[in-house]
């Protein structure tokens, strides 16, 4: 009987050990991943900012990919699509609050990509 109860034992040790590391090691993934979310609030932060106050975009810093490598394809899309709708509901449902003068957009820096009106022409109160 005191045999099988030092087998038992060792083999707690053992499980506990093993335990021990994967919980350490879930551990660190979880502050990867933290990490990982508090640099892409802080970017989407900066990114908003930038948009909302019609500056000039910079290029992200560069920086090594340490978590999963998101699709550009699908970032660049997306990005389109929320660009169509700030344009469709801004700007177009607005009057083209975001119209200059030389029909370029002043929030995205480029030139207008909805379709105006022939005869539309923007005014002095127009945001230029």
């Amino acid at each position: 009987m005191h045999q099988e109860h030092q087998v038992l034992i060792r083999k707690i040790a053992a499980l506990q050990s093993r335990v021990s590391d994967l919980v350490q090691a879930h551990l660190i993934a979880q502050r990867t991943m933290e990490a990982e979310i508090m640099r892409l609030r802080a970017q989407a932060l900066v990114d908003r900012t930038q948009r909302l106050w019609a500056l000039p975009e910079r290029p992200p810093p560069r920086r090594e990919q340490s978590g999963p490598a998101m699709a550009d394809d699908s970032s660049t899309r997306g990005r389109q699509a929320a660009d169509a709708v700030l344009c469709q509901t801004g700007c177009v449902g607005h009057a083209h609050a975001w119209l200059r003068a030389d029909g370029g957009c002043s929030r995205t820096g480029r030139a207008c990509t909805e379709l105006l009106p022939a005869a539309y022409t923007p005014t002095p109160h127009d945001p230029a």
